[in-house]
């Protein structure tokens, strides 16, 4: 029998090929969801906010477009994203951070979701994004904000319909693969929260929702009996028209004195009172939004520990 001759190029190539193999398998194993987290969490974190009063002209959907921040709401794709380092918003973080994470094999879930305030029932324009990561050692899924750069839940129910986030409460209008995402502008997010408002149920506006017992310094009126104020009265309506129109009763009401705001107030605005009230000092041209609703009810919640 004729002796066996081995290629010793072709046995460096295979003995090679083996060991970047195993290399490969003992990487992939030390890379844990927490390692990937951590580490598409680092690189978001980096993005730079754009400034919402410039232009800018960037790269969307592979069509070059000039706008303002708004203009690029879910518009990009997360490479365009990356590519850029600019960040928009939530959107622009979340995209970003899912495609980082899937791109190392894990499962992920994109969220999407309306708040629960009175800006966003009279704009249609406030909601928060966020993603879930399955743990490939526990089947849990780890609930992340890209935008906060929080890992918010280690244990987070795929079928709940709140993302409660670093920033607030939020009712969930889309979960699922970023891929079949249907929003593709910022026109189609702001009907597409109107639309989610649409679902949120009685219940849970009833505890969500603070109502309001407003009482006003005499101060914040003339002799004639008009406000101070300008925007006051569609400041006084706004909330007993919203929970009208929404056909609840809040599960809480909460005394609200309101007085002119000066300089010894300081940064303190709302202030809890001995009694349980609160206070909450205003500026003369305030403009008191529903933004201004909200920032009152967060301060409140903020401070009794709510909901």
């Amino acid at each position: 029998m004729s002796p066996i001759h081995r290629n010793p190029a072709h046995s460096f190539a295979v003995s090679s090929g083996i060991a970047l193999t195993l290399l490969s398998t003992i990487l992939w194993a030390k890379e844990t969801t927490l390692t990937v987290i951590l580490s598409g969490l680092d690189q978001v974190s980096k993005f730079q906010k754009m400034d919402n009063r410039k232009t800018y002209e960037l790269d969307a959907r592979s069509v070059k477009v000039t706008g303002f921040p708004d203009d690029f709401l879910r518009r990009r794709t997360p490479a365009e994203i990356i590519k850029s380092g600019l960040s928009g918003g939530c959107g622009d973080h979340a995209f970003a951070f899912y495609s980082l994470v899937v791109s190392k094999g894990f499962q992920a879930i994109y969220i999407d979701s309306v708040a629960l305030t009175y800006g966003a029932i009279e704009n249609t324009d406030s909601g928060h994004t966020g993603v879930a990561i399955k743990d490939r050692e526990s089947g849990n899924w780890i609930l992340v904000d890209p935008t906060s750069n929080k890992i918010v839940s280690g244990d987070w129910d795929p079928e709940s319909r709140i993302y409660e986030s670093p920033v607030g409460r939020f009712w969930i209008g889309y979960k699922g693969p970023l891929d079949q995402y249907p929003i593709i502008d910022h026109p189609r997010l702001r009907k597409f929260y109107g639309e989610t408002l649409k679902t949120v149920p009685k219940e849970i506006w009833e505890k969500e929702l603070l109502a309001f017992d407003f009482i006003l310094d005499d101060s914040m009126k003339t002799k004639d009996g008009v406000y101070t104020n300008p925007n006051m009265e569609a400041f006084l309506a706004r909330t007993p028209n919203v929970l009208k129109s929404l056909g609840i009763h809040p599960s809480r009401t909460v005394k609200v004195i309101l007085k002119p705001w000066n300089k010894k107030q300081g940064k303190d605005d709302v202030v809890l009172e001995a009694d349980g009230s609160w206070t909450c000092f205003i500026q003369d041209r305030a403009n008191l939004s529903a933004h201004f609703t909200d920032y009152i009810q967060n301060r409140i919640a903020r401070n009794s520990k709510m909901p």
